[in-house]
């Protein structure tokens, strides 16, 4: 029996012409999972796509890149904002 690894849909050979180093089949749906949450997924909707039962299942699969966290952690600033003043004119809002 033929697997999707070993070419029933080709995936040894197009790798083999990419010169890319060798991958499982599988290893692109933690790919996508992770990518997609990287652009601002919804853990939600990926468990839809990927067909899991469970959303514990679909966290394993989302592995977020290192600096992906980092860059994520920096969001939060402790540094003081300087408050702006809202004025109504006209039953527009003004920000000065």
């Amino acid at each position: 029996m033929r697997t999707r690894e070993d070419g029933a849909f080709g995936f040894k050979a197009a790798l083999a012409g990419a010169s890319c180093h060798e991958i499982r089949f599988h290893d692109l749906r933690h790919t996508f999972a992770s990518h997609f949450m990287m652009s601002g997924g919804n853990i939600l909707t990926l468990q839809r796509l990927l067909g899991h039962s469970s959303v514990r299942v679909t966290e394993k699969y989302s592995h977020l890149a290192p600096d992906f966290m980092a860059a994520e952690g920096a969001r939060v600033s402790f540094e003081p904002k300087q408050a702006g003043i809202i004025a109504i004119a006209d039953g527009r809002r003004q920000t000065t």
